[in-house]
């Protein structure tokens, strides 16, 4: 039979093997800093700029250990996601990012002739000319509108509006 002492030595031996696992477990926890925000606007065709996550454990640094999914291509209005698993007891804990791509750039309205000029009265208005161009959607000088408005009864504006297709005026 096995004797008390036995039994006893075996659940302190048992313990004693539970808390260094645990304490191993605990130690090698990973500790995960996002070295930016988790949601990202940039704009259209500027660089992105990965930043990262800084990665470590009780004992040590694992950031060469990080894997990095996904990628942002910015030359493409839409959302991304990049994903960085940090690896964990042979599995990985998922931290996510999402990025943006927008285009916030308003398109650029180019008036040709003078910007103040007369007419005669009873003589048709000649458009001098115009041209529209987009960041993102290239010559819109077919979506430019004009209004007219009356300043007085001898005077009056043409107003010219630009809008790219992101809603930009």
């Amino acid at each position: 039979a096995i004797s008390k002492r036995a039994i006893v030595i075996g659940l302190v031996i048992t313990a004693v093997i539970s808390i260094l696992i645990a304490l191993f477990i605990i130690l090698e926890i990973p500790i995960v800093k996002m070295n930016g925000e988790e949601e990202v606007v940039i704009s259209y065709d500027r660089e992105y700029v990965e930043k990262g996550v800084e990665a470590y454990t009780k004992l040590k640094s694992i950031n060469d250990k990080v894997e990095i999914v996904g990628k942002v291509d910015t030359s493409k209005l839409g959302e991304y996601e990049i994903i960085y698993k940090v690896p964990f007891l042979g599995k990985y804990k998922e931290y996510k990012i999402r990025v943006r791509v927008v285009d916030d750039k308003c398109p650029v309205l180019k008036l040709e002739g003078n910007e103040n000029c007369e007419q005669s009265y009873g003589v048709d208005f000649e458009e001098p000319g115009f041209q529209a161009n987009d960041n993102y959607d290239g010559d819109i000088t077919d979506k430019v509108t004009k209004e007219k408005i009356d300043i007085d009864e001898n005077n009056y504006k043409i107003q010219y509006k630009s809008i790219d297709s992101s809603g930009n005026q």
